[in-house]
């Protein structure tokens, strides 16, 4: 892979669920298919048990795995493990465990050579989701892009409010987006 990636992975607080704002097992543009494998550690020194949902699919079972003690477990296309296809937000959580596993995730496309081209997106503890944040380094240009991704897990949508501010510290645009339950994601610039 010539993806560079570095992965964030801590352990949340077992009372709540984890979120993996993205996943897939979709078409994308120029012949590309996406899909999202996942790899879950159990940090305890007791086997545990994970469930599995997509957030904008309350219809579709829930999986379960169970995790031996400090043993990890690799999920390949985890949107056509759970029996579902397109994108999602997945919701993992630990039951009646005393932590929650570290979570890593991998959103990638296979090239024609044989290698991927794709990114890790970090799972989150929802209580960590703020009103304000900031996402620096932002580039759009004939070789780069960047898109903003935004996950909402409460059951009604809700506004939010980008500010695009240039290097110079001026506001170069602003825009609205109402997000859905669940996640979407849009181009920065």
């Amino acid at each position: 892979s010539q993806d560079p990636v570095f992965i964030a992975a801590r352990p949340a607080d077992a009372s709540s669920p984890i979120i993996v704002p993205a996943v897939a097992h979709v078409s994308g543009a120029q012949g590309t298919f996406w899909k999202s494998d996942i790899t879950l550690f159990n940090p305890t020194s007791v086997p545990m048990t994970v469930s599995f949902a997509l957030l904008e699919d309350p219809t579709r079972p829930e999986r379960t795995v169970d995790i031996a003690p400090l043993m990890s477990v690799a999920i390949d296309d985890v949107v056509t493990w759970l029996g579902a296809e397109g994108k999602g937000t997945l919701v993992v959580r630990a039951i009646d465990s005393q932590a929650a596993p570290v979570v890593t995730s991998r959103t990638f496309t296979t090239r024609e050579d044989g290698g991927t081209y794709g990114q890790a997106i970090e799972a989150i503890d929802p209580s960590a989701f703020t009103e304000k944040s900031a996402i620096t380094g932002l580039k759009s240009s004939g070789g780069f892009r960047t898109n903003i991704g935004l996950v909402n897990v409460a059951a009604e949508s809700v506004s939010v409010n980008l500010q695009l501010v240039s290097k110079e510290g001026v506001v170069a645009s602003t825009s609205t987006m109402v997000a859905p339950r669940g996640s979407i994601q849009t181009a920065a610039a």
